[in-house]
């Protein structure tokens, strides 16, 4: 009898030592209406629903501080948000998600910030403003604002509507389906490492960057509405669809000498308007069903001159009622 009270004792302390002690942190969901800070003290925070920063409110995240998110959770920017050097985001799901939306008329300036965790999104909606510098690793950055500024940051997937800069940065892949952005001085890393959805842009201002994948190709497909040339662009020659390229009733696709456009299966420029290819042009067809990668359509044309087609399974379409000449091109199937 005289043991128990030590034999107890003992059990006792092993359990508070077993027992975790309850997690520190701050969650946090709902609006912030007045100018906000979320310290260390507070780490790391939670968002545990939606948090939306108000117009005209500011939302400040100290140096040090770790901001987690769970699937569907988010902080709306309609107001500012600022987080600096030693802000990690941390982002804790697997599934797709936006963690920072910032909306129209709202701010985001994060300078050396961390994100870890995979599958979310980061989103600047048209007319929103911002700048990010100096943060890794973003896993998908979506700009559809003129007014943001991207730099020194590595992005796997970077997606573009507008005519944003970014510049310094290390990229997987950057899809562009709007306005002429400026793209300069980065590292892409992707073997294809640009994509066009929108086939009339015309981006002047994509230069000097580096691509780090031996045989790199610009994915492109979509309407083409308009005319166009399709030159080699900051170095790359070679172009592959994706998907259909259509050139509509009234518009010219003109493929320029030294282009290459290559083709998988299923991927097929489509004629309703013109299309013009002439010496230094080459048609590769990369897959070995058969598929048809040229069809010109009833009331298109397409001029083919001294061009080259590689591959085979491939089929070259005219089509009843439309027209056209084939001059000096090697061609398998037609």
């Amino acid at each position: 009898m005289r043991y128990k009270t030590p034999i107890i004792f003992l059990a006792l302390l092993t359990i508070l030592f077993i027992i975790p002690c309850t997690a520190q942190g701050k969650d946090v969901s709902g609006p912030i209406t007045v100018d906000t800070t979320w310290t260390v003290a507070d780490s790391p925070i939670r968002v545990v629903g939606t948090v939306t920063v108000n117009s005209g409110g500011t939302l400040t995240i100290a140096s040090g501080v770790t901001v987690q998110f769970t699937y569907g959770n988010t902080i709306i920017v309609n107001g500012t948000l600022n987080a600096s050097s030693g802000v990690t985001f941390n982002y804790i799901s697997g599934f797709s998600t936006s963690i920072l939306s910032v909306e129209s008329g709202g701010h985001m300036y994060l300078t050396d910030c961390t994100f870890t965790g995979w599958g979310y999104n980061v989103t600047y909606t048209a007319n929103s403003e911002g700048t990010i510098s100096g943060c890794s690793t973003l896993d998908v950055l979506s700009v559809y604002s003129a007014s943001v500024i991207v730099s020194n940051s590595s992005i796997t997937t970077l997606y573009l509507r507008n005519s944003a800069m970014v510049t310094g940065c290390t990229i997987g892949s950057l899809t562009v389906s709007g306005g002429d952005p400026t793209i300069t001085n980065n590292r892409l890393t992707g073997t294809s490492p640009i994509a066009i959805t929108d086939p009339d842009l015309i981006l002047t201002k994509i230069s000097g960057n580096t691509y780090t994948a031996s045989d790199p190709y610009i994915s492109i497909y979509g309407t083409l509405d308009g005319s166009r040339t399709l030159n080699p662009l900051d170095g790359i020659s070679k172009y592959q669809l994706s998907n259909d390229l259509t050139v509509a009733s009234t518009a010219t696709l003109t493929i320029a000498s030294g282009v290459t456009v290559q083709f998988t299966y299923g991927n097929t420029i489509i004629v309703n308007g013109t299309l013009n290819a002439s010496s230094g042009v080459t048609f590769n067809y990369i897959s070995g069903f058969s598929t048809s990668i040229l069809s010109v359509e009833s009331g298109g044309h397409m001029y083919l001159t001294d061009c080259t087609f590689t591959g085979w399974g491939y089929n070259v379409t005219y089509k009843t009622g439309s027209s056209g000449t084939v001059n000096h091109c090697t061609i398998s199937n037609l």
